[in-house]
């Protein structure tokens, strides 16, 4: 009991730590929004305080608190008067920022200015007396005070976008401040440094500031919304949680990969549903697919076939959740690597709503699997044999108008049941099963399903509704395919090198010798050589087979 607790715990703990680093990883991969809202930020912060924010001038005064009248004239300044003189500049502060001040204050710049020009930079109001007045709240927030350096020096600044009325006001105040001092506190005096003067210049220093805070501020609400993105994002990137909560069988990871049209420019790799195309290659087809690519496809034909080692059957479905995920490139790829391994196999498209194996192979497809079901052909007639070496293909054959009730059809069955004695693996390319139930109809027929979603592109959400279809259908998943991963993420990168090596090629790495067969046959008429079926190399076989081993 106890052992299990603890590794219960130690799961816990690892699947915790596993979360931190796939949070990190997210915000690595996101890392461009928080530079740019940062910046952002900044921008918008530099532009207000540029030329939107009002330009304003500081001016300042400073007063000298003394703790008696007669110090000025005492020879020798005692440490205790000015500790008394500091600490009465915290209460000077005070004092001269009561509202019987600051009244005065307005009522000066009133009378010097005029209320039609002060009414630009302040609030002007009545009073009871229909005396006109400053905003007091306003005045005041243009005044600060404080200690220079705690020392019993008082400093007043004034700020506004007036330079001669902000002089004023320090002045006012320091005018103001003896009287003020003397009957609050009866003890103690100030004395008046030096008269403030207009400001020369403007405050250029606000501006750098509010940039700073503005890049401040951009950086953690951008950090808030990539938070809240991995918090609610339900997009696969990892396998391992999908097998683990739908108790699916973790088969392979498929790189990433670009392929090659026939402009001679290389595909984009998918990052959203809408960039996603059908497939129309195979990348095993090439005569130099990626190293990494090869060698996953080689590790799912082997969880595959023990996956279907205690199956009666060897017939299975390979489908998505979503169309242009990638099965049917899977499908295609998976019955070449199976089929470089010895084993006949047969690749069957029954996707009789979008099928595109015919153009991966590129064989004709005016016949194929929904004629051979209604009866229009035999077997044999809608076969396409020795595509690649060991690999026969029925195509879809025209799209008919009625799909799931020919896969349900005791003609479907009956020709499947057949098939699977002549070859040891059939595979059946079917639709996205969250889009139609053609698969789930072959339920009784087949061992299984295989499931593949696209990495960075599927959610979690689809695969729960593609194992809720499965579950009511009595069918079984055999496996989980990611298809789409980053190769950094796999791990074959670094030894993607060792493909390049001659001396590597009878251990089976070697691709010159397999790529002939892994050519794709054209079954039109033999009268075109250059249309003929491709025969694989017995060497290549013979590669194939030590591959597999």
């Amino acid at each position: 009991m106890d052992q299990e607790r603890y590794i219960s715990t130690y799961e816990d703990e690892k699947e915790q730590e596993l979360d931190i680093l796939e949070l990190l990883a997210f915000f690595l991969k996101k890392f461009y929004i928080i530079i740019v809202l940062a910046l952002v930020g900044f921008a918008v912060a530099f532009c207000y305080a540029k030329f939107v924010k009002p330009v304003t001038y500081t001016s300042s005064v400073q007063l000298y608190v003394k703790n008696a009248d007669d110090v000025v004239s005492s020879e020798i300044v005692s440490s205790s008067d000015l500790s008394a003189a500091q600490k009465l500049v915290a209460t000077y502060v005070v004092i001269l920022k009561n509202e019987m001040v600051i009244g005065e204050v307005s009522d000066m710049l009133i009378e010097k200015y005029g209320a039609e020009k002060l009414s630009e930079i302040f609030t002007i109001s009545e009073d009871y007396d229909k005396n006109l007045g400053i905003s007091k709240s306003e005045l005041l927030s243009c005044i600060t005070m404080s200690s220079v350096d705690e020392t019993e020096v008082l400093q007043i600044k004034a700020t506004t976008p007036v330079p001669e009325i902000s002089a004023d006001i320090c002045n006012f105040v320091a005018y103001l401040a003896p009287q003020s001092l003397v009957s609050v506190i009866g003890a103690g005096s100030v004395e008046i440094m030096a008269d403030a003067k207009p400001a020369v210049k403007s405050d250029d220093s606000g501006t750098t500031k509010l940039a700073v805070i503005g890049f401040a501020a951009g950086f953690v609400l951008s950090c808030v919304i990539v938070f809240l993105m991995f918090f609610f994002d339900r997009t696969i990137y990892a396998s391992d949680k999908v097998c683990k909560k739908c108790g699916f069988a973790d088969l392979a990871h498929i790189c990433a990969y670009r392929t090659t049209g026939a402009n001679g420019k290389k595909s984009k790799i998918a990052k959203s549903r809408r960039q996603l195309t059908s497939a129309t290659t195979a990348v095993l087809l090439s005569e130099n697919p990626p190293f990494s690519v090869k060698e996953e496809f080689i590790s799912l034909r082997t969880n595959i076939v023990f996956a279907l080692a205690p199956c009666t059957t060897k017939i299975f479905a390979v489908t998505s959740g979503h169309p242009n995920e990638g099965k049917s490139t899977i499908a295609a790829n998976l019955a070449i690597s199976m089929a470089e391994s010895g084993k006949k196999i047969l690749l069957i498209d029954a996707d009789m709503r979008k099928p595109v194996q015919n153009k991966i192979f590129k064989v004709d497809a005016k016949t194929g699997f929904a004629t051979c079901i209604s009866k229009l052909n035999t077997v044999d007639e809608v076969i396409r044999k020795d595509v690649v070496e060991n690999l026969d293909i029925i195509p879809c054959g025209p799209i008919p108008p009625n799909p799931s009730e020919l896969l349900s059809s005791e003609a479907a069955k009956e020709i499947l049941e057949s098939l699977s004695e002549k070859y040891d693996y059939i595979i059946i390319d079917t639709p996205p099963v969250n889009v139609v139930s053609d698969v789930l109809v072959l339920s009784d027929i087949i061992a299984g399903i295989v499931l593949v979603s696209r990495y960075g592109i599927s959610t979690y959400d689809e695969v729960d509704e593609v194992k809720k279809r499965v579950v009511n259908a009595n069918a079984k998943v055999l496996g989980y395919v990611l298809n789409g991963v980053p190769e950094s993420t796999v791990g074959y990168g670094k030894y993607g090198k060792y493909g390049k090596y001659g001396k590597y090629g009878k251990y089976g790495y070697s691709n010159a010798k397999t790529a002939s067969s892994s050519k794709p046959a054209n079954t039109e008429k033999k009268s075109d050589s250059s249309k003929e079926p491709v025969k694989a190399q017995t060497a290549g076989k013979q590669n194939s087979n030590k591959s597999s081993k």
